[in-house]
């Protein structure tokens, strides 16, 4: 058996190289908007006809064969081929990360870190990649809080830097794979909590997000 040296650590670092070059991880999701009062009013006074209404949101990039494949099962898409690269990336890594240990997640932790400090990443569906590469390991780190700590902290500085990128995220409307990274906090923070202690050093790295992500973050954490 060849140490992890040869074989798992190079196979975690290769997350860089996935996420900095694969183009259908570099484009944005579509907009999402808020639900209004005042544009449901509006378009209630009018009937709810469709004529008057805003026009119909551009498709969704993860509607998109190409984009929704990446988040399929492996299974899936092996079945219908749609086999792609960052799909079987990601399935691979996730096997090697649940036979893995600490070292491992070290590995994980600082190959984020260097892609938070890197400051290359432009696209919100890079940043849904990465949190689809943690989400199946957290649960081993609520044992390891230094490390369970580093990483969230590194999505919420690359969700920082990434969010001034995308014009459609306002007091309005968000984007689909930023909804998703926000329903991703609050699935971790329900389930996966190793305590507040942790959380409190984690909250600091919220302040720097857009005022209304940060808010329903804040309130999250302070659940």
């Amino acid at each position: 058996m060849l140490p992890d040296e040869l074989l798992a650590f190079p196979i975690i670092e290769h997350l860089a190289d996935v996420v900095l070059n694969e183009s259908v991880l570099r484009t944005q999701s579509a907009p999402r908007r808020y639900f209004s009062f005042a544009e449901f009013a509006r378009t209630a006074t009018h009937g709810g006809s469709p004529a008057l209404a805003d026009p119909a949101p551009t498709e969704s990039v993860l509607a998109d064969p190409a984009a929704t494949a990446v988040f399929n099962s492996f299974e899936r898409n092996c079945t219908r081929r749609m086999a792609n690269r960052p799909n079987t990336y990601l399935t691979l890594l996730h096997s090697v990360l649940h036979y893995g240990g600490i070292a491992m997640f070290t590995t994980l932790a600082a190959t984020i870190h260097q892609l938070a400090d890197g400051a290359e990443l432009c696209s919100d569906l890079q940043l849904l990649y990465l949190c689809a590469t943690v989400g199946p390991i957290l649960y081993r780190l609520v044992d390891h809080e230094p490390l369970y700590v580093q990483i969230l902290a590194d999505l919420l500085t690359i969700m920082a830097h990434i969010c001034p990128r995308i014009a459609e995220l306002d007091a309005d409307s968000s984007t689909d794979a930023i909804e998703q990274v926000m329903d991703f906090f609050c699935f971790v923070k329900d389930q996966f909590d190793p305590g507040r202690p942790a959380w409190r050093r984690i909250a600091p790295h919220i302040a720097a997000l857009p005022p209304l992500l940060r808010c329903q973050l804040q309130s999250v954490v302070d659940q």
